[in-house]
């Protein structure tokens, strides 16, 4: 199978993907994928041409380029503009993900310097108030 026509290319050990698949929605009316393009060109980097499933393709395009997910990453964090709209950068999700694991190990942590004390419930505890419900 050529490279072209895999879901996800790898080049350099980088994987290069659509912009589609990058941002998880279409681009092509936002006017994204020409800054990308003329952004990656001014860079020196080339774009990876990769072929659309047959049910996909479309008589104005059959292929659409695709960029390495290190340039995306870095492209989609310092371009502001692009910082606000609802795109999930990957890198983002990195941070995020980051994130999290630090708060869980916290968390871990903490419940380790709890006393191991049980707290018993009376029936005063268990009763209902009187609820106009």
């Amino acid at each position: 199978m050529n490279t072209n026509e895999t879901a996800h290319a790898t080049v350099n050990n980088d994987t290069y993907v659509s912009l589609y698949e990058y941002l998880g929605k279409g681009s092509r009316d936002t006017g994204v994928g020409k800054l990308v393009s003329a952004e990656a060109l001014k860079r020196g980097i080339r774009p990876q041409v990769k072929l659309l499933p047959k049910e996909m393709q479309r008589p104005e395009f059959s292929s659409v380029q695709a960029y390495p997910i290190s340039f995306l990453d870095e492209y989609f964090a310092n371009n502001l503009e692009h910082d606000m709209t609802p795109f999930v950068r990957r890198s983002a999700l990195t941070i995020l993900q980051a994130r999290i694991d630090t708060l869980e190990k916290n968390y871990a942590e903490l419940i380790k310097l709890l006393p191991n004390a049980t707290i018993e419930l009376t029936a005063e505890d268990t009763q209902d108030d009187d609820l106009p419900f």
